[in-house]
């Protein structure tokens, strides 16, 4: 799912599905693949997109609230509550666990090795703390500042 149209064509790209978040269509065009609704929702908006993940989860279904840039998503309604739909929140480190840790940082900075994000737009901030007293760690061949 994206949030705009430069977006959903880089969805497009590696997805087997996208769709635009704010298509008006967009819970009958999901139903119409999953007729019951996903197993999991991943939102890693927040309160935006919130009521898409609860629009799209089967009865039953998980929404891993895992991020929270539009501010923290609505609490279980009695509705949700009475049709099985989990929330699960917090960081991913949370849900990663043992050997998945590893294989997942390994999978990642392959795919940054590989340039797979080179299309991608970086803001970088200035640092108000100086460097030496970071943290760092050494993944892979890549330093990377832990801030």
């Amino acid at each position: 799912m994206a949030g705009t149209a430069e977006k959903l064509a880089k969805v497009e790209a590696g997805a087997t599905h996208a769709f635009l978040a704010s298509d008006p269509e967009l819970s009958t065009k999901i139903r119409a693949i999953v007729q019951s609704g996903v197993e999991v929702v991943y939102d890693f908006v927040g309160k935006a997109t919130f009521p898409l993940g609860v629009a799209a989860v089967r009865d039953g279904g998980v929404i891993a609230a895992i991020g929270a840039a539009s501010g923290q998503p609505t609490a279980v309604t009695e509705q949700m509550a009475s049709n099985g739909i989990q929330i699960r929140a917090g960081g991913t480190p949370q849900h990663v666990h043992g050997g998945t840790v590893a294989v997942a940082t390994e999978q990642l900075w392959d795919a940054v090795r590989a340039d797979l994000f080179s299309d991608l737009n970086v803001v970088r901030f200035a640092s108000t703390r100086s460097v030496q007293h970071m943290p760092t760690w050494r993944v892979g061949g890549w330093r990377a500042l832990l801030t």
